[in-house]
C-alpha cells in the first residue's frame, strides 16, 4: 500500500463535515418547530380546561339555587353573560347576596353575574350563552364561545385579528 492512500483515510474531508452540520442543523430546526407547536397547544389546551371548569361552575350554581333554575322560573329566551352584564329582561344582578338574603330570581342574577365576571376575568375574550328548556326535568345548555390566535398567527407574530378562530364549549344540565 502506497503512503498516498493511506493518507486519504484518515480524518474526514471539509465537505463531509459540511454536510453533517447541514444535516444537524436541519434536524434542530424540526425539534424548535415542535416544541413551538407543542407550546401552542399546551396554551390552547389550558384554556378550554378553564372554559370547562368555568362552565362546571355555572351547573353547580344552578344545581344549588333549586328553588329558581328546578323550579322552571329561568328566561323562556336563550341570553348571554358577558362579565357582569346579562342580557335577559328578567334577571337584574342588582343584589349582592353575600350581605342580605336574596330571592331565587336575585340568587340565580347574582350567581350569573359573578360567573360572567370570572369568566372574563379568566379568559377576556369569553362570553356565556345561556338557553334553558322547560321539562321534567328541566335541561338548561351553558355554552361558552371565546376567540383565540391561531398558530399561523402565533408563528408570525402579527397582531392581526382575522389569523383568530372562534372556538365554542357546550355542557347541557339537567336540573
Amino acid at each position: 500500500m502506497s503512503n498516498s492512500s493511506v493518507h486519504r483515510t484518515k480524518g474526514f474531508t471539509l465537505v463531509e463535515v459540511l454536510v453533517a452540520l447541514v444535516i444537524i442543523s436541519v434536524g434542530l430546526l424540526g425539534i424548535a418547530a415542535t416544541q413551538a407547536v407543542a407550546l401552542g397547544t399546551t396554551a390552547g389546551a389550558h384554556i378550554e380546561s378553564l372554559v370547562a371548569i368555568e362552565a362546571q361552575s355555572l351547573a353547580a350554581a344552578m344545581e344549588a339555587d333549586s328553588d329558581y333554575w328546578a323550579a322552571g322560573h329561568f328566561p323562556s329566551k336563550a341570553f348571554t353573560v358577558t362579565g357582569a352584564t346579562i342580557s335577559s329582561n328578567g334577571l337584574k344582578a342588582s343584589a349582592d347576596c353575600t350581605a342580605k338574603a336574596c330571592t331565587p330570581t336575585e340568587m340565580a342574577a347574582y350567581d350569573l353575574r359573578r360567573w360572567g365576571q370570572n369568566l372574563q376575568n379568566l379568559i377576556p375574550t369569553a362570553s356565556g350563552k345561556i338557553s334553558c328548556k322547560a321539562g321534567v326535568p328541566p335541561v338548561c345548555t351553558i355554552t361558552v364561545a371565546w376567540t383565540e390566535k391561531t398558530a399561523a398567527a402565533i408563528n408570525k407574530g402579527t397582531a392581526n385579528q382575522s389569523a383568530t378562530r372562534t372556538l365554542n364549549y357546550t355542557l347541557v344540565n339537567q336540573l
